[in-house]
């Protein structure tokens, strides 16, 4: 069954998915690539699945609105995308749309595995979400948000992109993979990219990445609330890093939340380009235990400098003996060092007839007439955001400005 646009809105019988395979049936694929569908299952069916006791082949959503319930009508029950009670499926894949899921009562899964009747039953679910903007609930600690049921175990959940939200009350639930109950199990879980917005304690099994190494939640406090992010980099000690990016949003606060493994000790920078063109730096060093630190940056028009050799960029130059970041043309400057890591120079040779500084915190070396930013040429210097230079050492002023500069 295909479904590419247009409204639906499909109600299934007693024991019987909204969209899928009825009870004690099996085989099926559901693919929904736009339009607006509405499915709601009845007590042992899921709202796009699988019936009591059925196996659905494979569930694709690529767009459109979808919202998928299970009705539980007072019983043990289904996911809300997923299986049925004491069925089996293949695998759910979603790569766009917005889908909102709740599982049945307190036993199904928001996307996933429903409940079964046989401790440890294995469902064979399998999750995998690439992009679209997802949210998942659960009814109770029996279950989980994307995952397992109380007695269902599902298989493996690999996400590589798109904004998740997993939806529990503050006690024992789960948001991802096993759920709090006994009697259940869960695959590995791959985070390679995407916005999950959960804690880390709330996913079992831990989550790693595709190269098997523990990822952990990194946020970046932006301050646009619910906004989309257009692109996301990284460098430094992720310089080679691929995280997936696809339809990541901010949450209510404002912060965007990616997943990441250890630094072992190194920095990284991370670049996030806001819908509207905004586009925030931020640089972290993360331990083997999942501890971040915040770590000192600069970026000069767009692209990181390091600061552990010599090296240039478009427009500017570092040199790693004394730290200076020469500014030779126009220049936009974001970042954040109050250890003494760079100075800026825009010398009288320049061809810089511009410099832009946003968000810019800069301290420069105790050294004597070590200025944290030195002007020896007419430049038009724009400063927007919350910004402070400081000088450390003796004799030197936060800005310099050589007697010929304006």
């Amino acid at each position: 069954m295909r479904i590419t646009g247009g409204t639906v809105t499909a109600h299934g019988g007693y024991y019987a998915p909204g969209i899928g395979v009825g009870e004690n049936s099996s085989g099926g694929t559901v693919e929904i690539t736009g339009g607006t569908v509405a499915a709601t299952g009845v007590r042992y069916g899921a709202g796009i699945g699988g019936g009591n006791s059925s196996t659905f082949t494979s569930i694709s959503i690529s767009g459109g609105t979808v919202t998928a319930f299970c009705d539980n009508g007072g019983a043990c029950c289904a996911s809300g995308i997923g299986s049925g009670y004491d069925g089996k499926g293949g695998t759910i894949r979603i790569s766009g749309g917005v889908v909102k899921a709740t599982g049945g009562g307190d036993y199904g899964a928001g996307i996933g595995a429903g409940d079964a009747g046989v401790s440890g039953f294995a469902s064979g679910v399998a999750v995998e979400i690439s992009g679209g903007f997802i949210t998942a609930a659960c009814g109770s600690a029996y279950a989980a948000c994307i995952g397992s049921a109380d007695y269902a175990a599902c298989g493996t959940i690999t996400i590589s992109g798109g904004t998740i939200n997993a939806t529990v009350p503050p006690s024992a639930f789960r948001t991802i993979g096993k759920s709090a109950g006994s009697y259940n199990s869960c695959g590995a879980v791959t985070i390679a990219g995407g916005a999950v917005y959960s804690p880390l304690a709330k996913i079992s099994p831990a989550p790693s990445n595709t190269a098997s190494k523990a990822v952990f939640p990194i946020d970046f406090a932006i301050g646009e609330a619910t906004n989309k992010v257009t692109a996301f980099t990284l460098s430094g000690a992720f310089a080679d890093y691929a995280y997936g990016a696809t339809d990541l949003c901010t949450d209510t606060n404002g912060t965007l939340r990616a997943w990441l493994p250890s630094t072992a000790g190194e920095a990284f920078v991370a670049g996030v380009t806001m819908a509207g063109g905004n586009t925030y730096y931020f640089s972290f060093g993360i331990d083997d235990g999942g501890a971040v630190s915040v770590r000192g940056f600069l970026v000069v028009n767009g692209q990181p400098v390091a600061s552990n050799a010599d090296n240039s960029g478009t427009g500017w130059s570092f040199a790693k003996s004394n730290g200076v970041v020469t500014i030779s043309a126009n220049a936009d400057i974001q970042g954040l060092s109050t250890n003494g890591e760079f100075r800026i120079d825009v010398p009288a040779d320049s061809g810089a007839s511009s410099v832009s500084i946003k968000n810019l915190t800069l301290t420069g070396l105790s050294a004597r007439y070590a200025s944290a930013m030195a002007f020896g040429r007419d430049a038009s210097l724009a400063i927007s955001g919350s910004n402070v230079f400081a000088a450390a050492g003796q004799y030197a002023a936060g800005v310099e400005v050589a007697s010929n500069a304006v």
